[in-house]
């Protein structure tokens, strides 16, 4: 079994996040259960929406997943439970999950969505991966820019930094983010990171995950399975 985190955590925007997490689903399951993710008709992707007539989810929701979790997958190597807005979880709820987590059923993967980590209960948020929607914004690069301006000079500078700076699924989802923008990936990656490199010549950690990085790009753009990205950030 491919090693991959049994419970994140997607922080951002609905829309963007959504679009996130069925990317990583599909990478999981693998492209043959594509179509069914798209039309949410997998037998083994759960999804937990609040009841429009309550202005949360409760400990019921969740005593539902746990019964359910030992529940081995119909379709897929993996069981998966997308749970929408889990900053409306109630604290009770959200203790239950974490029992759940303590001792995570073999092959079951968590995935809750919210727009601030902060919303949730630290102790869960410490049994998880945090996996952020990244803006590529104008407005955000410049900042970081400013904030590193001993040592940046432009955007391409500071992007690459942030990205080489996060954790390993802030930077995959950053990566699947910057494939599509090829125009940008020449900039950070042909002429930026030598600069980079350069300037931080001292810091062994930013070259070590300089270097890396470039390798993780070149294997999205092969189609490499993210399960198998993820390992190799492992190393």
């Amino acid at each position: 079994m491919q090693r991959v985190s049994h419970a994140m955590i997607f922080e951002g925007k609905k829309e963007k996040i959504t679009i996130l997490v069925n990317k990583y689903i599909v990478e999981i399951m693998g492209e043959s259960h594509e179509l069914k993710i798209k039309k949410k008709t997998h037998p083994d992707i759960i999804y937990l929406l609040k009841d429009k007539k309550k202005k949360s989810i409760g400990i019921d929701e969740i005593r539902f997943i746990r019964e359910n979790a030992s529940i081995r997958p119909i379709e897929s190597e993996f069981k998966i439970y997308v749970i929408h807005n889990a900053n409306l979880l109630t604290e009770q709820a959200q203790n239950a999950i974490l029992k759940i987590l303590e001792e995570p059923p073999a092959n079951v993967i968590f995935m809750l969505l919210c727009p601030n980590v902060n919303q949730l209960l630290p102790t869960l948020i410490s049994r998880t991966t945090i996996i952020r929607d990244f803006d590529f914004s104008n407005e955000k690069i410049n900042s970081l820019k400013n904030k590193n301006s001993e040592i940046i000079e432009d955007k391409s500078e500071a992007l690459f930094l942030a990205i080489v700076n996060s954790d390993r699924y802030e930077i995959l989802s950053m990566c699947f983010q910057l494939a599509k923008k090829r125009d940008l990936l020449k900039s950070v990656f042909e002429k930026t990171r030598t600069k980079i490199i350069q300037k931080c010549a001292k810091d062994i950690n930013i070259i070590n995950k300089a270097n890396k990085l470039e390798k993780v790009i070149d294997l999205i753009n092969l189609n490499v399975n993210i399960n198998l990205i993820s390992c190799f950030l492992y190393l």
